[in-house]
């Protein structure tokens, strides 16, 4: 009996050494897992809690990810609080518009653009006025206070109406705050205060790639381009 309780002690600290000698081919079907290891499975291991609340709690240092994924399939249902730091709705498409009141100015007339957040933005702007000085023309463009004018634009004029349009790419990450300015050179010029006629509209993008444009050859230096070759019949 002695010899017998012996052998199973033997074949049990046995099977210790070689688990620990060799935990990282441990086989886990049918077993409890092994914490230190890398425990195998030949099916799906399923965690599943009776009561309220997570079934799962990884806790780990701020500064180490508490899990580590070899596949790139997407995980139904699987949603992230956070992206880089960021709550989804921070990563949805947002516009700030902004509808120009009616005002009548003499010279000038600055407004501002409250509750706007730092950043690059894709910028359009259409104002409508009525000049006191007929062939007059509104122009605008946005300003920081400390800094020089973005997308300056020189209206068209139509008997003592004249409207302004323009479009570009607007950076307030620096200085503030920003401000749209429209002027004209002589008279006062006024806006009716309808969105649909004056207005302005800012898409935020997460980034711009900027390239120089290239003059084409065919048409440097004033040549003339050559007329396409007729097509079809």
């Amino acid at each position: 009996m002695k010899k017998g309780v012996a052998a199973l002690t033997g074949a049990a600290v046995l099977a210790l050494v070689l688990l620990a000698v060799n935990g990282v081919s441990y086989a886990a079907t049918g077993h409890g897992l092994i914490l230190g290891t890398t425990n195998a499975a030949n099916k799906v291991t399923t965690l599943a809690r009776t009561g309220g609340g997570p079934a799962l709690s990884i806790r780990t240092k701020q500064s180490s990810p508490p899990l580590v994924v070899t596949s790139k399939a997407k995980v139904k249902r699987l949603n992230a609080d956070t992206v880089d730091g960021m709550d989804g709705k921070s990563l949805q498409t947002q516009a700030y518009r902004y509808s120009l009141p009616a005002v009548s100015a003499v010279g000038q007339a600055v407004f501002t653009m409250p509750n706007l957040p730092k950043g690059v933005y894709d910028a359009n702007f259409n104002v409508f006025a009525t000049m006191s000085n007929p062939g007059e023309n509104v122009n605008c463009h946005f300003q920081d206070v400390h800094s020089d004018f973005q997308l300056l634009t020189y209206g068209g004029v139509y008997n003592t109406w004249s409207t302004v349009s323009g479009a570009g790419i607007l950076d307030t990450r620096h200085g503030g705050p920003y401000l749209f300015r429209c002027f004209s050179s002589a008279g006062t010029f006024s806006t009716d205060g309808l969105p649909k006629h004056s207005s302005i509209s800012l898409i935020r993008v997460d980034h711009v790639n900027g390239h120089a444009a290239v003059v084409s050859p065919r048409v440097a230096h004033g040549s003339k381009t050559k007329p396409l070759a007729p097509t079809g019949r």
